[in-house]
């Protein structure tokens, strides 16, 4: 479901403003990723920031609908059709100080073709009104796993002595 940037609040929009100031930074490695692509061993599916406050998140390079998503038992209705609060990586990587790799699992691409991918997050503290730290988002990437044998060989092969 997409939301309209006047259907929120200052407090969302400011975080999806911020959000969108990087935008620039991820496609470029997005498009880095898909320059010469027959190279690349491991290569970033997707960069997204997920949001504490209202469960909402920044996704780029995904095009994707969740209009079949169920939401999970427990879950709050949100205007989002997703609150991504409620995903598997949300809870441990906003208790974690490190960053938290999932194992792999089959995503699908926006033509539908699946493929191996694994998700790195890390929780993202800001500074509050009060100069303390508060955690306000998570970060993610999925890495696309295709070429795992090929990067694990190439390393291999690399790091002899």
């Amino acid at each position: 479901m997409t939301i309209e940037e006047s259907e929120l609040d200052s407090e969302a929009f400011s975080l999806l403003y911020n959000a969108e100031l990087l935008d620039c930074l991820w496609r470029a490695m997005k498009y880095e990723n898909n320059f010469n692509s027959t190279d690349k061993k491991l290569k970033v599916k997707d960069i997204f920031v997920a949001f504490d406050y209202n469960g909402g998140g920044y996704l780029t390079g995904l095009n994707t609908t969740y209009s079949v998503f169920q939401i999970p038992s427990g879950c709050n209705v949100t205007p989002y059709k997703m609150d991504i609060r409620c995903r598997y990586y949300y809870a441990p990587t906003m208790a974690s100080p490190s960053i938290k790799s999932y194992p792999p699992e089959i995503f699908y691409s926006s033509l539908g073709v699946p493929f191996l991918a694994t998700v790195f997050c890390k929780r993202t503290p800001l500074l509050d009104s009060n100069g303390d730290l508060i955690v306000h988002s998570i970060t993610c990437i999925s890495i696309d796993l295709t070429k795992m044998s090929m990067f694990m060989s190439n390393f291999e092969e690399n790091s002899k002595f």
